[in-house]
């Protein structure tokens, strides 16, 4: 099968194929990897998209916005050029193929929370720069979302899809993700409608990636799935029936939440998100900037509530280390004062100590003066009563001596006499 051939670019195998026309694998002239979609005649308006091609090319990059980098619908074959998003796989039969995630694929899997509000606020940015440049997206459904091999997210396919002035395009999901005013009216894209219709859209996609399920008429659009892969299975034409969805749609005029915020920051953005989802276009945001803008002021507020709670943090914090300095303060100038306190009473017993030893040494020294006195006294007494006997023992001595004496000097003359 001979492959289209588009000036500069040169095509290389089909990789996707959709309503509005086919994608192809190519490279530049420069040799450059690119994706290249050859787009169907019946299905685009060549009009609205040829205008947005022009906005597309002028407007600055962002990030969230897969470039346009050529393009052409006034001459066939019609065709959009733009970088290459995705990785080749291989198939259950070996075979290779290539596969690009979209934000369907996030769905499936369902991301954490916080990563989901981090993909919408990308998503809202993104859109917001679309309207900025004047250019509705009008075509806003989870497989135009591409993820980044990084995470983030990135549309395509603007002006393409449910946007009025086609012959031949075939509903699918279109009734789920875009607003039924669009739905029945889908010429308004481009003429003032398309911008609060984007932010509808965008809306059915933040309420899916936070909760796992559609807003409105999920029920309807799994019996219309079912019912497809059941004729499908059979043989037979399968078509969703878009009436039967808008429908489904408008009979529940309030969204229902399956998840609670976890604070009221959170709460708010919800609230952001249950407004773009209103029916009625003129409570709806009026565009995507106004969106974004809500988003900023709500996360500057809640940045400065932090930064004031921080401060008020910080200065309990202080005051608690003050109260605690000022009791251990306290608590060390009352055991100051009670060690002074105990210090002073034990001088005082010990100068009273002192007192009554030195009372206690006088009158022990008066008690062991008097007891020497007395001993003296004794000693005397006794020391003169034995000088006494030893006198009369001296005496009576004596006395025997001079009657010895007396005696002999007897017995001579009584001797002599005889």
């Amino acid at each position: 099968m001979s492959l289209p051939e588009i000036a500069g670019h040169e095509l290389k195998e089909l990789i996707g194929s959709g309503n509005c026309g086919a994608v192809y694998k190519g490279v530049t002239a420069g040799g450059k990897a690119c994706a290249v979609k050859i787009l169907s005649s019946m299905a685009i308006n060549r009009k609205e998209l040829g205008a947005v091609m022009a906005k597309l090319l002028q407007m600055p990059h962002h990030q969230g916005v897969l470039p346009m980098e050529a393009g052409d619908v006034d001459r066939s074959p019609y065709h959009w050029v733009m970088p290459l998003v995705g990785n080749a796989i291989k198939d259950g039969q070996g075979r290779s193929q290539w596969r690009a995630l979209t934000l369907e694929d996030s769905f499936m899997s369902r991301v954490p929370t916080a990563k989901a509000w981090e993909m919408i606020y990308e998503m809202a940015d993104a859109l917001a720069w679309l309207h900025r440049h004047s250019i509705p997206h009008g075509n806003l459904r989870a497989s135009n979302v591409l993820i980044e091999s990084d995470g983030s997210v990135r549309l395509s396919d603007m002006a393409q899809g449910w946007v009025g002035g086609t012959y031949n395009l075939v509903p699918t999901d279109h009734a789920v993700y875009l607003c039924p005013d669009q739905m029945e009216n889908p010429g308004a894209v481009f003429t003032g409608s398309g911008f609060s219709w984007d932010v509808y859209a965008f809306g059915v996609l933040a309420f899916r990636l936070l909760t796992g399920h559609l807003p409105r008429a999920e029920a309807a659009w799994n019996e219309q799935v079912k019912l497809v892969q059941t004729r499908a299975a059979a043989g037979l034409p399968v078509q969703i029936d878009s009436a039967a969805l808008i429908d489904a749609v408008r009979d529940q005029p309030k969204e229902q939440w399956s998840t609670t915020a976890s604070n009221k920051w959170e709460q708010r953005r919800m609230d952001v998100i249950s407004k773009a989802l209103d029916l009625n276009e003129n409570n709806r945001w009026r565009d995507m900037r106004e969106v974004m803008r809500e988003f900023e002021v709500m996360d500057a507020e809640c940045l400065l509530e932090a930064s004031q709670q921080q401060t008020v943090d910080e200065r309990n914090k202080q005051k608690a280390k003050v109260r605690n300095l000022t009791l251990i303060a306290t608590g060390l100038l009352v055991t100051l004062s009670i060690a002074t306190m105990f210090a002073i009473f034990t001088l005082w017993r010990a100068i009273g100590a002192e007192r009554t030893i030195a009372e206690n040494k006088i009158a022990y020294d008066e008690v062991v003066a008097t007891r020497e006195e007395k001993i003296a006294a004794v000693a005397k007494d006794r020391d003169a009563k034995i000088a006494a006997l030893s006198e009369e023992r001296d005496m009576a001595q004596r006395q025997k001596l001079t009657a010895d004496t007396n005696l002999q000097h007897s017995q001579v003359a009584v001797d002599q006499f005889l």
